[in-house]
């Protein structure tokens, strides 16, 4: 293949890839709203409406809080190539394109403008124009080619993540934003609430998402447990976690008020075991 033919696949394909790095930083900075308003506003989760590529000018991400009828828009940018200019299809025209609009039919509402880079951060705050000052917000953050680096290189990622997580290490904390993100990208993303998400979630399993509210294993699984020698178990926000020795320890992945968790103890409770390999081929 030779000519405008090559050239033309070689930029399609480049494209291509561009295309699927930004779709995977907007997936993953909605997942990071997800879960900051969800332990920001944990009562009132039915209230933020999220969606994904909104009818507007800065089109991105749009969030809805309906109580406060206060209305935030994102627009999401990875290049290290990038000015806010003044012509017509500009970044400039778009945001002042929507600030009117939204000021003409009396919304409260802000603009984020979110970048990948940190050079690009540093010179789009200093550049940004008087007209915008008021309403929009330069927003960095970091992103990376899977949640696991995710959590590793972004530490505002990983602080949300760690609010939410019932179990605080790094496989618990890519298990709930793997689940997130799945809940997210399982909707249509137009006006989601973020309770339907988060209940998407809940029902997954091996999400290892905080229970909202105390949760106890019965008495009579406790008082089997306790005659098992040098086994000890404590419920973290939720969540089964047990030690036998010095060196073995681990956690069921299911939350104690689901089904599968249920099940382990009603065969528990069923076998009486009396050692920890009788309990452990119970647990597997």
């Amino acid at each position: 293949m030779k000519g405008p033919h090559k050239k033309y696949l070689i930029n399609k394909l480049r494209g291509g890839r561009i295309n699927e790095r930004g779709n995977t930083f907007e997936n993953y900075y909605a997942c990071y709203k997800i879960m900051q308003i969800t332990h920001a506003f944990p009562l009132q989760l039915h209230d933020f409406l999220i969606s994904s590529q909104a009818t507007s000018f800065v089109d991105d991400l749009y969030i809805n809080d309906v109580k406060e009828k206060n209305e935030s828009f994102y627009q999401l940018k990875m290049g290290n190539d990038l000015s806010w200019g003044t012509k017509f299809q500009s970044l400039f025209f778009d945001f002042n394109k929507q600030k009117n609009i939204l000021q003409y039919r009396k919304r409260k509402f802000k603009l984020y403008l979110v970048v990948g880079c940190s050079i690009v951060f540093e010179k789009m705050k200093k550049s940004l124009p008087a007209k915008l000052k008021k309403c929009t917000i330069i927003e960095y953050f970091p992103s990376h080619h899977s949640i696991n680096s995710q959590l590793i290189n972004n530490s505002q990622f990983r602080d949300v993540v760690s609010h939410l997580c019932a179990l605080n290490d790094l496989n618990k904390l890519e298990a709930l934003a793997s689940c997130i993100l799945g809940a997210w990208g399982s909707t249509n993303k137009n006006n989601i609430p973020i309770s339907d998400i988060l209940n998407r979630v809940r029902n997954m399993g091996y999400s290892y998402l905080k229970s909202d509210i105390p949760l106890y294993i019965s008495p009579t699984l406790d008082s089997i447990l306790r005659n098992i020698s040098g086994f000890s178990y404590e419920i973290k926000n939720g969540y089964f976690s047990w030690t036998y020795g010095t060196a073995d320890s681990g956690s069921i992945p299911n939350s104690i008020d689901s089904t599968e968790f249920r099940n382990i103890e009603s065969e528990i409770i069923k076998e009486v075991p009396k050692t920890f390999d009788d309990l452990e081929k119970i647990m597997a």
